[in-house]
Parts: structure tokens; C-alpha cells; sequence
């Protein structure tokens, strides 16, 4: 029996998948979080600039 639901999916994937499935869901898994994570740092470089003008997107992009 599993703790959480996360890992009764990764259960339910590898049985049916395989070591397939364990690779394609964590392949899935890092791609939503990292477009998750770029869509934050864009919304908050986007309002930074509006709030100071002064600084520019790109520079708050890279911070």
C-alpha cells in the first residue's frame, strides 16, 4: 500500500508500463515542472519591469 497518490501513480505505471513508464513519467514530470518554473520567472520579471522601469526585462530575466 502506497503513502500518497504520487507514488500509487508511479506503481500503477510501472506495472503496467514497465521501466518505460517509470523513464516516460519522469521525463513528463521534469518537463512540467521546468515549464511551470519558466512561466513564473517570466510573470515575475514582466511585473518587476513594470514596477521599475528603469531596469530592464532582460536584466530581471537573468536574476
Amino acid at each position: 500500500m502506497s503513502e500518497n497518490g504520487g507514488i500509487a501513480f508511479a506503481q500503477i505505471v510501472h506495472h503496467y508500463l514497465g521501466t518505460f513508464g517509470e523513464a516516460l513519467l519522469a521525463t513528463l514530470a521534469t518537463i512540467t515542472c521546468m515549464s511551470t518554473a519558466i512561466g513564473l520567472v517570466v510573470a515575475f520579471a514582466q511585473d518587476f519591469h513594470k514596477r521599475f522601469p528603469k531596469i530592464s526585462y532582460r536584466t530581471f530575466l537573468t536574476l
